[in-house]
């Protein structure tokens, strides 16, 4: 099994995470994981996006936008690179977004 990759660990305070490579050395070609998201949200947000052209363009995955409780599902995508963006974060928030 492959380690977490993790866009956001433990985050408090809101930030565009960075860029994470998850095409797994298969570049091109769909992946099929498991998006996570956890933590306390204290009225949090949290979007994950993807870059078709290598960090120029940020799309919102789709089902994994404005998300704002705890979070699994599949994710099946063709892209190389994903970042998360964490919004609203309240005093409490402290969220750690991945994929397995």
């Amino acid at each position: 099994m492959d380690a977490p990759v993790y866009l956001l660990q433990n985050q408090t305070t809101d930030v565009t995470g960075d860029a994470k490579d998850i095409s797994l050395d298969v570049r091109g070609e769909f992946i099929f994981r498991t998006l996570f998201a956890v933590g306390t949200w204290d009225s949090a947000t949290v979007t994950v996006q993807f870059t078709p052209d290598d960090g120029t363009t940020w799309i919102d995955v789709p089902d994994a936008t404005l998300l704002d409780e705890n979070f699994a599902g599949n994710l099946h995508i063709r892209a190389d690179k994903l970042r998360a963006v964490q919004a609203n974060s309240g005093g409490s928030t402290s969220l750690t977004v991945g994929i397995v």
